[in-house]
């Protein structure tokens, strides 16, 4: 009956928030019913069905026009559902529901949201988790049916048979057996629906970035633009609470509060709203994308905020902060690493899970043990906060996962970075 009130696609856009008609639960309620109409032999479901034609084609509008997403979990989440009620509809609106730039890419995304060297793990960032939630591996698989995902193949043959829900399994088992040493995705950066992933490449010690980038007016994606998580050998090294706690708690400050993500936090201030700009992508042999974050802090607070990363190679990472405004008392950062290993050694940060290992630091800075924290409320994460009182730009924070002869950048006088052979600006 909610959904009554909307004849067609625009009497939604025309809402102030669309994402109230758009909400993953009112969504798969409506499959729940349609599905159960059918299947009773009620054919109101045809009606249902009508209604959710509408809603897939306004959220594909948002998408497009205004960023919507609710993230991997939650993309996946609705539509592992909506796979099922497919077959009910007619071979036309299958392929108008399926075959489109929005359904291709929330399927792209569960590929290049994984580290290097664990397909399973997609990183947890702007309302993820990864081991809790893999609804759109499912969907994924389910979608294959109908339309194939670049790199499919090589996908399911390295993905963990443990880490996935058995309805996943059950799907694979109906699939036909691919050839072994199938070959991964070409593209090794890529605009998805709420991140965009940078990797060095595909191989397990391959680096990966993947940096939250979305606008979605969706309550539970997070004010979190710039936030990156990085990962090699299988693990994420560097990352990000990855949900919202909704009890008040200390756990609820851990996971939105100031040191919940490594985005600068200026003059104490937290980002206010979701309106990051991808300023540029670049592909090629050392990987990068440039946000403009201007518009996520408060009105006022400063004149400009771009954040660049760079994957100069399998090895190292750069990141570059831009901060201009008078008013720009302090620049503040927390970094979580992985919750099994956090060290310090001679002004390095030391993340280390199994395999992994990155090292980090802030050019110009000193570090210190002292900089190091367990924050109440986390899962057993530990920090790294680092506070500049008036810092001149540029910032720059890079990391490494060379064990041994790591290169020492320096910066020079005009804020370029020079890092071995490699000069950034």
């Amino acid at each position: 009956e909610y959904y009554n009130e909307f004849a067609d696609v625009e009497s939604i856009m025309k809402l102030k928030n669309p994402r109230g008609a758009l909400h993953n639960i009112g969504f798969i309620g409506s499959i729940g019913i349609a599905m159960a109409a059918y299947c009773i032999g009620d054919t109101r479901y045809k009606n249902i069905l009508e209604k959710l034609k509408v809603l897939i084609e306004a959220i594909g509008r948002c998408s497009r026009e205004r960023g919507y997403s609710e993230g991997i979990a939650y993309d996946g989440y609705m539509f592992d559902f909506l796979l099922d009620l497919i077959p009910i509809f007619s071979k036309e609106d299958c392929k108008k529901i399926l075959d489109t730039d929005m359904m291709h890419n929330i399927m792209n995304q569960v590929i290049h949201s994984a580290v290097s060297g664990n397909p399973s793990m997609r990183a947890e960032i702007g309302d993820v988790e990864s081991k809790e939630m893999t609804f759109d591996i499912v969907a994924l698989i389910k979608f294959q049916k109908y339309f194939s995902t670049e790199g499919f193949a090589w996908y399911i043959q390295n993905v963990c048979p443990s880490s996935l829900r058995s309805d996943a399994i059950n799907q694979l088992m109906q699939m036909p057996k691919t050839e072994t040493g199938a070959l991964p995705p070409k593209k090794t950066v890529l605009r998805l629906p709420a991140t965009i992933a940078l990797r060095s490449g595909w191989a397990s010690d391959d680096m990966t970035v993947i940096v939250s980038a979305c606008n979605s007016s969706a309550g539970h994606i997070q004010h979190d633009a710039g936030t990156v998580v990085i990962g090699t050998q299988g693990s994420w090294l560097i990352n990000d609470p990855g949900y919202q706690q909704y009890m008040e708690s200390s756990e609820r400050e851990y996971t939105l509060g100031l040191q919940a993500h490594n985005f600068p936090v200026i003059n104490q201030v937290n980002q206010k709203v979701k309106n990051v700009k991808v300023v540029s992508i670049e592909e090629g042999p050392m990987p990068s994308v440039e946000l403009d974050m201007t518009n996520c802090y408060a009105e006022g607070l400063v004149k400009s905020v771009r954040r660049k990363i760079w994957i100069l190679d399998k090895n190292r990472v750069a990141i570059r902060d831009s901060i201009e405004g008078e008013s720009v008392e302090s620049v503040s950062y927390t970094w979580h690493g992985h919750p099994d290993g956090y060290n310090y050694v001679n002004n390095w940060g030391l993340v280390q899970h199994e395999e992994g290992i990155l090292w980090f630091r802030c050019i110009g800075r000193s570090f210190s043990p002292s900089n190091m924290t367990r924050l109440r409320g986390s899962r057993g994460s530990l920090s790294f906060s680092r506070f500049l009182p008036k810092p001149s730009a540029p910032i720059w924070w890079v990391f490494t996962s060379k064990e041994t002869e790591i290169d020492v950048p320096t910066q020079n006088a005009d804020g370029s970075l020079v890092w071995g052979n490699d000069t950034l600006k």
